[in-house]
């Protein structure tokens, strides 16, 4: 029984350390997309930081000048990139190293359903609206159930499902021009079915960090509302991508997919008919 012990000590312990590892070792995962509409550009996402879990100042610099190099139409960030865990000096310095983004191109937020400490399941240290605050002084505009246009871009943010799923505006209310490149940003990968309804052409959410623990993922898999829980799906023109996140909640450290921001080529359709390559 001794040996049996120490075999799977060491093996959670081995499993501990590789996902230290893991989780610090931050990766771009690239999609190009084709489109049969009169629009290109690029768009970088990023969900899931959750600052500063096993990111220091020093860390998200360095990764914002990774930011940097990619040189998109805009930057949008999905949902959760603070949490119930960080205290207010910590979120304003994560907002206000991430929007120095926007000298290179737009910073977009999308709510998640861990930004807001009112909703949180920890007393908060910081009120939603005093969030919003740092966000807008650091140079970031909020899309919450809003929608602006860069570039051949429609860019549409939705309230966090969690939070508002009752009274946040429906995905029709927010596609309105279909001349465009339309993209819905959505923290929870959900009612993908909906925004493909309301004519978009790509949904973007990050949320399930792909489990970030094994084996917690199948339990996301088997989670019913959740559509998409990581990488890319197409059908009939509609593509949804679910990022597995840049960072992690709690802990700082994965054993379930990658660390990533992904970044999104979108480029007229040729005549192979592709629609989607690289990962």
């Amino acid at each position: 029984p001794w040996l049996a012990a120490l075999v799977c000590l060491l093996l959670a312990g081995g499993m501990t350390i590789w996902g230290m590892v893991h989780y610090d070792q931050r990766v771009a995962t690239h999609y190009t997309l084709e489109t049969e509409k009169d629009a290109s550009g690029r768009l970088v996402f990023l969900s899931d930081l959750h600052y500063p879990t096993g990111m220091t100042s020093q860390k998200l610099t360095k990764l914002v000048k990774e930011l940097k190099k990619e040189h998109p139409d805009a930057y949008i960030l999905g949902g959760d990139i603070v949490d119930e865990y960080t205290t207010a000096p910590q979120a304003r310095e994560a907002f206000k190293i991430l929007g120095q983004l926007d000298r290179t191109a737009p910073v977009f937020y999308v709510p998640g359903n861990h930004d807001d400490q009112e909703e949180g399941i920890l007393p908060p240290v910081y009120t939603a609206q005093e969030l919003d605050d740092m966000i807008e002084s650091a140079g970031i505009r909020i899309l919450r159930d809003d929608t602006v246009t860069v570039g051949d871009f429609e860019l549409s943010g939705r309230d966090d499902y969690r939070q508002h799923k009752k009274d946040r505006k429906a995905a029709d209310g927010l596609v309105t021009d279909t001349e465009k490149y339309d993209v819905v940003i959505d923290h929870q990968p959900v009612q993908s079915e909906k925004v493909r309804e309301a004519g978009a052409d790509l949904m973007l959410s990050g949320h399930t960090h792909n489990g970030q623990l094994w084996p917690f993922g199948y339990l996301i898999h088997l989670h019913p509302k959740m559509d998409m829980v990581s990488g890319i799906r197409q059908e009939d023109g509609f593509t949804q991508i679910t990022s597995d996140g840049i960072g992690g909640w709690g802990f700082a450290a994965r054993t379930a997919g990658n660390s990533e921001y992904v970044v999104v080529d979108v480029v007229p359709e040729t005549n192979t008919g592709q629609k989607a390559a690289s990962r």
